[in-house]
């Protein structure tokens, strides 16, 4: 069988949208992956660490999943073929209540949920 194909994570600083680096290799790998499964469609989730209200959090992760969103299409993704939503802090990947956690907390996910092959591994898998 082809080898496993895997998504990758984009991590945010606290209280940030700004694509780090890291996060644009990350989501650099994405479009890679939606580049070799043309019919592939993937919703861009949004998350917040649980520091802020949840108001202040749903909004904070819709603006990361709408920046992942946006820097994808600049990188050729068709906006159809996209979409953004947000959990806010409501799906923590880490629990705890320290830097290390709320670290891992700050990120976008990113959900297959048309196309690719059962080889191809969106982040929530």
């Amino acid at each position: 069988p082809p080898p496993v194909e895997n998504m990758a994570r984009a991590f945010f600083d606290y209280d940030q949208t700004a694509l780090r680096s890291e996060a644009q290799s990350a989501i650099g790998t994405n479009v890679s992956m939606m580049g070799k499964h043309s019919d592939m469609k993937i919703e861009v989730q949004g998350h917040a660490d649980d520091r802020g209200t949840t108001q202040y959090n749903m909004a904070l992760g819709q603006r990361r999943a709408n920046k992942v969103v946006r820097y994808m299409e600049s990188n050729g993704i068709s906006e159809s073929r996209l979409r953004a939503v947000s959990y806010g802090e409501e799906r923590p990947l880490s629990m705890g209540a320290d830097e290390s956690a709320w670290s891992q907390n700050r990120r976008a996910e990113f959900k297959i949920t048309f196309g690719g092959t059962s080889y191809t591994k969106g982040t929530t898998d």
